[in-house]
C-alpha cells in the first residue's frame, strides 16, 4: 500500500490524468472549430448556388423576351451536424 500511495506511483498518475483532461478538451475546441469551418463553407455553397440559379433562370428569362427576377438575398438552410455524445 505505500507504493499506491507515494509519489512514485501517484505523481505519473495524477500526470496522466491531467494530460488526458488536457487532450479532452483540446479535441472539443478542435470539433467546434472543425464546425464553424462547415457551417461557413456551408453557407458559402448555398450562396454560390443560389447566385448561379439565378442567373440560369433570369438568361432563361431573357430568352423567353420576359421582365428579370430581383435578385433577393438567399434564405440558408442549416446544416445538419451531429452533437458530440458526452
Amino acid at each position: 500500500m505505500d507504493y499506491v500511495t507515494s509519489p512514485i506511483c501517484k505523481t505519473p498518475l495524477e500526470e496522466a490524468i491531467s494530460q488526458a483532461d488536457h487532450a479532452q478538451k483540446n479535441l472539443f475546441k478542435e470539433m467546434e472549430q472543425h464546425k464553424r469551418d462547415w457551417i461557413e463553407r456551408y453557407k458559402i455553397y448555398q450562396t454560390i448556388h443560389y447566385d448561379v440559379s439565378h442567373v440560369r433562370d433570369n438568361v432563361g428569362r431573357v430568352l423567353e423576351g420576359k421582365e428579370l427576377l430581383k435578385l433577393e438575398k438567399p434564405k440558408y438552410e442549416p446544416l445538419a451536424l451531429p452533437s458530440p455524445k458526452e
